[in-house]
């Protein structure tokens, strides 16, 4: 029968992994990736995400503060001007834009055009007529054939205790003390939040209305922002590989989306072709486990245009997908954001639009660095469209205030697996509860806890025992399951890997001891060593009293190892028959799965002749 000395004679000539170590032709790399070789300019040089999508509803209400004159002043101002064949034709941003009435040889033209309809909102008493007028003026950029760089602003009335026009009973979605003036729908594709004030202005003052109306200082508090996107196009060979393949971006970042706080979701369409529409939505405490602190929830996603085709090599921009992310209101509990920052009510975060913008880019920014995209601008990743230029370049100042994180995931990920090793430390489970764990971590989801008991073969008081013992590792919203594919993936390894190791660990127990005594297999050091399958001898030097600690095909990370050695010393200061002292200088060594033994000199003691020993009870207590 093979002996453990023969044992650790083997593993001794197993080469050590590298994983740790850098190849001696490699150049040390530059810790800070960016850096911007561009030196006359601050910040980095990223490319420039387009803005795609707006929406806002605006309040302004600029006599709110003078009783003596009528509130809604600027919504009647509207009404004078309107006519459904009203003209205009203005310069801003640099460009010249006009109002939309269609194409006339265009038949489906699916664009909005100048319009008024009938309101629901009843007249005040001194107003003509059973209800208001509500009017819609699209605006677009004259130098874009497509018109798909606009405007539509939609104008309402504003007043308080609005009624019903038929019912008479008032309406409920509109604040009872709503100031008089006016309501504006904002709705903009491919305009920068910037400027829209300013284009809005700009039609007011060629229509014939006062532009004042709309100054800034009239934005009342209650103006929210509703909806901010922003996007870069992409090569379809290199999304599908790297964003949305298997074990891509979006399957990495959805590894969390049952996370023990947080919500998020992963969503994909391939009917018409592979990657017509993917994504991933995660709310704000779902974004906070990766940078930062967010207080909005946000959506990522990847899709063509309808009906795309499959050539993954088209020279049509539009044959590439966009990487898109958004504000997501329905994974934001916050309240709703303000249009102005300093604006914000009790309830919600202070985040207008431009902080709103500054969030939305960053992580864009993020999201094509962790999917090992570039983000310089003129790369050929990129595919320029008619309002997204791969070769602009974000202004100095704004990629310098923008919040760029190296990838966090697998750190996540990584905190995810200690949280799992060290619950199955602390609370070791009895052989039953594994049997609900590996249920549990196989099965998925169980909407009854009779069926994760039936599952399992076990009773339904030892499931409930379980789930309750390692509620941090379950979640219980809608169903009962472990909380995430990172917990289902480590617990099966750890309780595979125990199993699998059971019968290596115990040909060491019988010489596991000072004075070769027996160590029974249920004491505290028996049963941690059975547990992490960990295999202990004492050296074959007849002259020397060093023990020798080996954890073998383990899948642990520092922190893991670090809590399975500190739950190693501790067990064996309960075990009288070892002596603690042995084990507080062992020589300590792990091999992977494949029997590689990996370089761990500077995680867990001080390296002495190739050999990492513990040196002491102070070196095993600042194990950290």
């Amino acid at each position: 029968m093979t002996s453990v000395e023969d044992e650790f004679a083997a593993l001794d000539e197993a080469e050590p992994s590298g994983r740790f170590e850098v190849e001696d032709d490699q150049e040390e790399k530059d810790i800070d990736p960016y850096e911007s070789e561009d030196h006359g300019h601050a910040g980095p040089e990223l490319v420039k995400p387009q803005v795609h999508g707006l929406n806002a509803h605006l309040l302004f209400a600029p006599f709110e503060t003078k009783p003596d004159v009528d509130g809604m002043r600027p919504y009647f101002a509207i009404v004078s001007a309107f006519e459904p064949d009203l003209e205009a034709e203005f310069k801003c941003d640099g460009t010249t834009w006009k109002i939309d009435h269609g194409i006339d040889s265009v038949d489906d033209y699916d664009n909005s055009t100048i319009r008024y309809w009938d309101g629901s909102i009843a007249t005040r008493e001194q107003d003509s007529g059973d209800n208001y007028l509500e009017y819609q003026i699209p605006i677009y950029d004259a130098d874009d054939e497509k018109r798909n760089r606009r405007v539509n602003f939609q104008f309402r009335p504003a007043l308080p205790e609005a009624c019903h026009a038929e019912t008479g009973n008032r309406i409920r979605s509109m604040p009872e003390t709503l100031p008089e003036g006016v309501r504006v729908q904002v709705q903009a594709s491919n305009v920068d939040p910037e400027i829209v004030l300013e284009l809005l202005q700009s039609l007011a003052s060629n229509i014939g209305v006062n532009s004042h109306y709309f100054e800034a200082d009239a934005v009342h508090e209650w103006s929210r922002i509703m909806g901010l996107e922003y996007y870069v196009r992409c090569q379809r060979e290199l999304v599908n590989e790297l964003v949305i393949g298997k074990m891509a971006l979006f399957d990495r970042l959805s590894q969390f989306e049952r996370q023990r706080s947080g919500c998020g979701e992963l969503k994909w369409d391939n009917g018409e072709a592979f990657g017509r529409r993917h994504h991933v939505a995660l709310d704000a405490e779902q974004l906070s486990h990766l940078y930062q602190e967010h207080d909005v929830g946000k959506l990522i996603k990847s899709y063509l245009m309808k009906h795309p085709g499959e050539d993954t090599d088209s020279d049509t921009a539009t044959e590439h997908p966009k990487i898109e992310v958004q504000y997501n209101r329905e994974y934001t509990y916050c309240g709703h954001l303000p249009w102005f920052a300093e604006d914000a009510g009790d309830g919600s975060p202070d985040v207008g639009w431009k902080l709103l913008s500054k969030r939305l880019q960053s992580l864009l920014m993020n999201v094509l660095d962790w999917a090992e995209l570039p983000r310089t601008p003129g790369h050929d990743a990129f595919v320029s469209d008619d309002h997204f230029d791969a070769d602009a370049r974000l202004e100095p100042d704004v990629a310098s205030d923008l919040t760029l994180v190296p990838d966090p995931i697998d750190e996540v990920a990584d905190a995810e697996r200690d949280v799992v090793t060290n619950e199955l430390l602390d609370e070791p489970p009895t052989d039953a509860e594994k049997d609900v764990l590996g249920a549990a971590a196989e099965k998925g989801a169980f909407e009854r806890l009779q069926d994760l008991a039936e599952e399992a073969g076990v009773s339904s008081s030892t499931a409930s025992r379980t789930v309750r013992k390692f509620e941090t590792l379950f979640s219980r919203l809608d169903s009962i399951q472990l909380a995430d594919e990172v917990v289902r993936d480590r617990v099966q390894d750890l309780l595979a890997g125990v199993e699998q190791r059971l019968d290596r660990v115990n040909k060491g127990l019988d010489l596991l001891a000072s004075g070769r005594n027996e160590i029974d297999e249920d004491s505290a050091l028996g049963q941690w060593a059975r547990r992490w399958g960990v295999k202990i001898a004492e050296s074959s030097d007849r002259w020397s009293d060093q023990l020798r600690v080996a954890i073998v095909g383990g899948n642990l990370t520092e922190s893991e190892l670090l809590s399975v050695l500190r739950a190693g010393y501790e067990a064996a200061d309960m075990t009288q028959s070892v002596d603690v002292a042995q084990f507080a200088s062992a020589e300590v060594s792990y091999y992977d799965r494949d029997g590689e033994k990996v370089d761990i000199g500077e995680w867990v003691g001080v390296n002495q002749g190739g050999r990492t020993k513990l040196l002491g009870k102070l070196e095993v207590d600042a194990l950290h």
